[in-house]
């Protein structure tokens, strides 16, 4: 084993302990115990924004230690609007099969529906905005970027870098599960996590067919969009 070999399976695990120990933090000790006796400004920076840049910032050391670019981890300008068509078919297709699909096949959602005069249009596209330019955009950089190229480096092995990250990237939803998984899928907590899991592999399958980060970013962004402005109106 090289020293870069190991120096990057020590970038992986020490980013996935940084990440799970950030979200768990954020999720699980800092409202309880922190968030009731900080200034309000505080909390409404932190929530629902400031602590995705929490999550970049290990990515963004490792980034810089190595000289990494953008282009490095998969952002291109070249046929931009052929990624951004890709994207939304990308994430037509997981809405499809994960949020309805699956879940239907499972028993864990019913197909009638009552919740259309609850969607508000304007708060649809506050919801793709900050799914795109902040959740979407920070989660796709963390794992189908950095951390899928440094799994590469560690084994060409396509299977490699898909299935590690998508096993970290469900891990990573563990903590928000806790808070926000059970009144979406009360059937199962855990099913959120494994869902999260899945689409996972989906993302890496297409970045080791050459999805370009921005492909990635569009169809996340969208997806988590659609859920929760429609799909939650479902009976989940």
């Amino acid at each position: 084993m090289t020293k870069e070999m190991q120096k990057n399976i020590v970038t992986v695990v020490v980013l996935n302990v940084a990440l799970l120990a950030i979200a768990g933090f954020i999720m699980l000790v800092y409202p309880p115990w922190i968030a009731p006796h900080v200034p309000p400004i505080v909390n409404t920076i932190l929530f629902p924004v400031g602590w995705w840049f929490l999550l970049l910032i290990p990515t963004i050391i490792f980034m810089a230690r190595d000289g990494e670019r953008p282009r490095n981890i998969g952002f291109t300008k070249e046929k931009l609007p052929r990624q951004i068509l890709l994207g939304i078919a990308l994430a037509a297709g997981l809405l499809v099969v994960f949020s309805v699909g699956v879940p239907w096949l499972l028993g864990l959602v019913e197909w009638h529906w009552d919740g259309a005069d609850q969607i508000d249009v304007g708060w649809g596209f506050v919801l793709l905005a900050y799914n795109l330019l902040v959740v979407g955009l920070i989660e796709e950089v963390i794992y189908r970027g950095h951390m899928f190229k440094k799994l590469q480096d560690i084994n060409a092995a396509p299977w490699f870098a898909v299935s590690i990250t998508a096993l970290a990237f469900g891990a990573f939803h563990i903590p928000s599960f806790i808070i926000i998984g059970q009144p979406l899928l009360p059937a199962s907590g855990w099913f959120y996590v494994f869902m999260a899991t899945m689409a996972g592999v989906v993302y890496g399958l297409c970045r080791a067919k050459g999805a370009t980060m921005v492909t990635l970013i569009v169809s996340h962004g969208i997806y988590n969009a659609a859920f929760a402005a429609v799909l939650t109106h479902m009976h989940y």
